[in-house]
């Protein structure tokens, strides 16, 4: 039987994983290539009715996630575009729970911040333990005005 160190250092390594999982997903998402991890081609801005996206601002960026509901610590996959469309913009992956303050994610001193290709597309991966409705959205890191739409992500049991 696990002991309650074991349990909190399996709690510490998935939420490294966690994090790297979505940093890695973010550095291999902007290098180069148009194809999806399901090696589809990505074409145009993402459908926010299908991935759960609001409607965007006029920023110029989106943000979908798939999927936009899963249990504790399933894998999100956000994918985005810039218009228009220019390699090496910066943004920087915040979130919110219900109407609280947007943080950066996983925090201020180390945020997932992927990187956009030369057709304008960024991407990553996450994993979210907050139970409940989770807000998610990118800010260019250079130009904080710029700021894509809300994702909504629920995570359940």
């Amino acid at each position: 039987m696990p002991t309650e160190a074991t349990r909190r250092a399996f709690a510490a390594c998935l939420a490294a994983a966690a994090v790297v999982g979505f940093a890695g997903g973010a550095v291999i998402g902007s290098q180069g290539g148009d194809a999806a991890p399901d090696g589809s081609s990505r074409t145009g801005a993402p459908d926010d009715a299908s991935t759960g996206g609001e409607e965007p601002p006029d920023s110029g960026i989106t943000l979908a996630a798939d999927p936009t509901t899963l249990p504790p610590r399933g894998i999100v996959t956000f994918s985005g575009t810039i218009a228009p469309a220019e390699a090496g913009i910066q943004v920087k992956l915040q979130h919110r729970v219900g109407e609280g303050e947007w943080t950066d994610f996983p925090n201020a001193d180390t945020p997932i911040a992927p990187v956009s290709r030369a057709d304008g597309t960024f991407g990553g991966f996450v994993s979210p333990e907050q139970l409940g409705p989770n807000s998610y959205r990118v800010v260019q890191v250079d130009d904080e005005s710029r700021v894509s739409n809300e994702v909504e992500i629920t995570v359940a049991e």
